[in-house]
Protein backbone atom coordinates (compact mmCIF):
# COMPACT_ATOMS: atom_id res chain seq x y z
CA UNK A 1 0.00 0.00 0.00
CA UNK A 2 2.82 1.95 0.75
CA UNK A 3 4.32 1.46 -2.23
CA UNK A 4 1.43 2.35 -4.06
CA UNK A 5 0.89 5.54 -2.64
CA UNK A 6 4.57 6.37 -3.03
CA UNK A 7 4.27 5.25 -6.52
CA UNK A 8 1.44 7.82 -7.11
CA UNK A 9 3.12 10.61 -5.39
CA UNK A 10 5.98 9.73 -7.81
CA UNK A 11 3.44 10.30 -10.92
CA UNK A 12 1.76 13.33 -9.83
CA UNK A 13 4.93 15.08 -9.47
CA UNK A 14 5.89 13.93 -13.18
CA UNK A 15 3.29 14.80 -14.20
CA UNK A 16 3.51 18.36 -12.80
CA UNK A 17 6.70 18.76 -13.65
CA UNK A 18 6.10 17.62 -17.57
CA UNK A 19 3.16 20.44 -17.51
CA UNK A 20 6.18 23.36 -16.25
CA UNK A 21 8.61 22.05 -18.76
CA UNK A 22 6.28 22.65 -21.21
CA UNK A 23 4.47 25.58 -19.93
CA UNK A 24 8.58 27.20 -19.66
CA UNK A 25 9.44 26.12 -23.44
CA UNK A 26 5.89 27.49 -24.50
CA UNK A 27 6.22 31.00 -22.76
CA UNK A 28 9.87 31.01 -23.65
CA UNK A 29 9.31 30.87 -27.61
CA UNK A 30 6.47 32.81 -27.47
CA UNK A 31 8.32 35.74 -25.75
CA UNK A 32 11.37 35.70 -27.88
CA UNK A 33 9.79 35.26 -31.24
CA UNK A 34 7.46 38.45 -29.71
CA UNK A 35 11.19 40.58 -29.10
CA UNK A 36 12.17 39.10 -32.38
CA UNK A 37 9.36 40.07 -34.51
CA UNK A 38 9.18 43.56 -33.00
CA UNK A 39 12.49 44.91 -33.70
CA UNK A 40 13.35 42.93 -37.06
CA UNK A 41 13.96 45.75 -39.72
CA UNK A 42 10.89 46.62 -41.80
CA UNK A 43 11.01 48.46 -45.19
CA UNK A 44 9.10 51.26 -44.64
CA UNK A 45 6.15 51.67 -47.11
CA UNK A 46 2.65 50.81 -48.15
CA UNK A 47 0.99 47.69 -47.76
CA UNK A 48 -2.74 46.06 -47.78
CA UNK A 49 -2.79 43.04 -45.90
CA UNK A 50 -4.63 43.75 -42.01
CA UNK A 51 -2.53 42.83 -39.33
CA UNK A 52 -3.54 43.11 -35.75
CA UNK A 53 -4.29 45.79 -34.34
CA UNK A 54 -3.56 44.96 -30.34
CA UNK A 55 -1.61 46.22 -28.42
CA UNK A 56 -2.39 49.82 -29.81
CA UNK A 57 0.12 52.23 -29.09
CA UNK A 58 -1.99 55.66 -29.90
CA UNK A 59 -4.94 56.62 -32.23
CA UNK A 60 -5.35 60.31 -34.50
CA UNK A 61 -8.18 61.13 -36.46
CA UNK A 62 -7.19 63.17 -39.96
CA UNK A 63 -9.27 65.43 -41.60
CA UNK A 64 -11.92 63.28 -43.44
CA UNK A 65 -12.29 61.29 -40.14
CA UNK A 66 -9.94 58.22 -41.06
CA UNK A 67 -8.76 56.91 -37.68
CA UNK A 68 -5.40 55.92 -37.45
CA UNK A 69 -4.02 52.96 -35.26
CA UNK A 70 -0.36 53.07 -34.23
CA UNK A 71 1.14 49.47 -32.61
CA UNK A 72 4.72 49.32 -32.30
CA UNK A 73 4.59 45.36 -31.54
CA UNK A 74 3.57 44.91 -35.48
CA UNK A 75 5.88 47.94 -36.87
CA UNK A 76 2.96 49.30 -38.18
CA UNK A 77 0.37 52.10 -38.50
CA UNK A 78 -2.57 51.05 -39.94
CA UNK A 79 -5.67 53.32 -41.00
CA UNK A 80 -9.31 52.66 -40.96
CA UNK A 81 -12.47 55.17 -42.39
CA UNK A 82 -15.16 56.21 -40.12
CA UNK A 83 -16.94 52.86 -40.63
CA UNK A 84 -14.17 50.97 -39.13
CA UNK A 85 -13.33 49.49 -42.89
CA UNK A 86 -9.53 49.13 -43.30
CA UNK A 87 -7.56 50.88 -45.54
CA UNK A 88 -4.24 50.49 -45.69
CA UNK A 89 -1.06 50.51 -43.20
CA UNK A 90 2.28 51.76 -43.18
CA UNK A 91 4.86 49.71 -41.87
CA UNK A 92 8.37 50.92 -40.33
CA UNK A 93 11.12 49.79 -37.99
CA UNK A 94 9.56 50.49 -34.57
CA UNK A 95 12.41 48.79 -32.26
CA UNK A 96 10.56 48.25 -28.51
CA UNK A 97 11.00 51.34 -27.72
CA UNK A 98 7.36 52.65 -28.56
CA UNK A 99 6.33 55.00 -30.99
CA UNK A 100 5.14 58.32 -31.62
CA UNK A 101 3.23 59.76 -34.36
CA UNK A 102 0.77 62.52 -35.45
CA UNK A 103 -1.35 63.31 -38.31
CA UNK A 104 -0.74 67.62 -39.91
CA UNK A 105 -3.82 69.91 -41.38
CA UNK A 106 -2.70 68.10 -44.86
CA UNK A 107 -3.18 64.80 -43.85
CA UNK A 108 0.36 64.04 -43.59
CA UNK A 109 1.26 61.26 -41.41
CA UNK A 110 4.77 61.74 -39.40
CA UNK A 111 6.34 58.98 -37.15
CA UNK A 112 9.15 59.38 -34.65
CA UNK A 113 10.62 56.12 -33.63
CA UNK A 114 12.60 56.21 -30.59
CA UNK A 115 14.19 52.71 -30.72
CA UNK A 116 14.67 52.84 -34.16
CA UNK A 117 16.71 56.46 -34.40
CA UNK A 118 14.14 57.99 -36.99
CA UNK A 119 11.83 59.92 -38.30
CA UNK A 120 9.51 59.03 -41.40
CA UNK A 121 6.76 60.60 -42.82
CA UNK A 122 3.85 59.31 -45.05
CA UNK A 123 1.41 60.81 -47.52
CA UNK A 124 -1.60 58.45 -48.47
CA UNK A 125 0.74 55.85 -47.20
CA UNK A 126 3.61 56.35 -49.20
CA UNK A 127 7.08 57.48 -48.06
CA UNK A 128 8.32 61.25 -48.44
CA UNK A 129 10.42 61.88 -45.69
CA UNK A 130 12.91 59.97 -44.00
CA UNK A 131 15.86 60.40 -42.06
CA UNK A 132 18.41 58.51 -38.78
CA UNK A 133 19.70 60.76 -36.31
CA UNK A 134 21.92 59.40 -33.69
CA UNK A 135 22.48 62.48 -31.31
CA UNK A 136 20.65 62.26 -27.30
CA UNK A 137 19.59 66.01 -27.66
CA UNK A 138 17.73 65.60 -30.96
CA UNK A 139 15.79 62.46 -29.91
CA UNK A 140 15.13 63.81 -26.73
CA UNK A 141 13.29 66.91 -28.63
CA UNK A 142 11.81 64.76 -30.45
CA UNK A 143 10.00 62.86 -27.36
CA UNK A 144 8.85 66.14 -26.04
CA UNK A 145 7.41 66.84 -29.56
CA UNK A 146 5.60 63.94 -30.68
CA UNK A 147 4.97 62.57 -26.73
CA UNK A 148 1.24 64.28 -26.49
CA UNK A 149 0.21 62.10 -29.35
CA UNK A 150 0.79 58.59 -27.72
CA UNK A 151 -2.66 58.45 -26.39
CA UNK A 152 -5.47 55.99 -26.97
CA UNK A 153 -7.60 60.04 -26.88
CA UNK A 154 -7.97 61.99 -29.54
CA UNK A 155 -10.15 65.22 -30.16
CA UNK A 156 -10.50 66.43 -33.58
CA UNK A 157 -11.08 70.51 -34.62
CA UNK A 158 -14.50 69.97 -34.60
CA UNK A 159 -14.19 68.99 -30.41
CA UNK A 160 -15.47 65.62 -31.44
CA UNK A 161 -13.80 63.55 -28.86
CA UNK A 162 -12.46 59.79 -29.50
CA UNK A 163 -11.29 56.70 -27.18
CA UNK A 164 -9.89 53.48 -27.19
CA UNK A 165 -9.06 51.47 -24.16
CA UNK A 166 -7.39 48.28 -24.07
CA UNK A 167 -9.48 47.07 -26.64
CA UNK A 168 -9.50 47.96 -30.32
CA UNK A 169 -12.87 50.06 -30.31
CA UNK A 170 -12.99 53.64 -30.61
CA UNK A 171 -16.13 55.36 -28.47
CA UNK A 172 -17.02 58.82 -30.28
CA UNK A 173 -18.38 61.66 -28.30
CA UNK A 174 -19.57 65.39 -29.25
CA UNK A 175 -18.01 68.56 -28.17
CA UNK A 176 -20.48 68.41 -25.12
CA UNK A 177 -19.41 64.98 -23.97
CA UNK A 178 -22.48 63.31 -25.50
CA UNK A 179 -21.92 59.62 -26.42
CA UNK A 180 -22.74 59.36 -30.54
CA UNK A 181 -21.52 55.84 -31.68
CA UNK A 182 -18.70 53.09 -31.39
CA UNK A 183 -16.43 52.49 -33.87
CA UNK A 184 -15.51 49.13 -34.66
CA UNK A 185 -12.97 48.43 -36.71
CA UNK A 186 -12.38 45.22 -38.60
CA UNK A 187 -9.31 43.46 -38.11
CA UNK A 188 -7.25 40.18 -37.24
CA UNK A 189 -7.03 38.78 -34.16
CA UNK A 190 -3.96 40.03 -31.94
CA UNK A 191 -1.45 37.47 -30.88
CA UNK A 192 -0.58 38.28 -26.88
CA UNK A 193 2.61 40.90 -25.84
CA UNK A 194 6.03 39.06 -25.17
CA UNK A 195 5.05 39.70 -21.37
CA UNK A 196 2.04 37.35 -21.57
CA UNK A 197 4.70 34.40 -22.46
CA UNK A 198 7.30 35.58 -19.83
CA UNK A 199 4.53 35.31 -17.32
CA UNK A 200 3.75 31.84 -18.83
CA UNK A 201 7.44 30.87 -18.71
CA UNK A 202 7.75 31.88 -14.99
CA UNK A 203 4.36 29.94 -14.06
CA UNK A 204 5.72 26.91 -15.53
CA UNK A 205 9.00 27.18 -13.33
CA UNK A 206 7.00 27.75 -10.63
CA UNK A 207 5.37 24.22 -11.20
CA UNK A 208 8.68 23.17 -11.65
CA UNK A 209 10.10 23.96 -8.62
CA UNK A 210 7.30 22.68 -6.55
CA UNK A 211 6.94 19.40 -8.44
CA UNK A 212 10.67 18.93 -7.09
CA UNK A 213 10.81 20.41 -3.77
CA UNK A 214 11.57 17.28 -2.08
CA UNK A 215 14.10 16.86 -4.44
CA UNK A 216 15.70 20.23 -4.09
CA UNK A 217 15.52 20.46 -0.33
CA UNK A 218 17.41 16.95 0.05
CA UNK A 219 20.26 18.69 -2.39
CA UNK A 220 20.36 21.99 -0.42
CA UNK A 221 20.57 20.22 3.32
Amino acid sequence: MTGMVSALSKLKRNIHGTIGVMLIIFGGLGFVLGIIGGSTPVEPGRFYEQRPLAPITGIFVDSVGNIYYGSSQHNAIQIFNNQGVFLYGVSFTAGDGGIYFYVDHDDTLHIFSPRGNVVLSFIEGYLVYYRRFDAFAESAALRTRFRSEQTREFTDAYENRYTTGTGRNVRMYDSNGNFMRTIRPDSPISAPPPIIFFFVAAIGMVIVMISNWSTIVKIRF
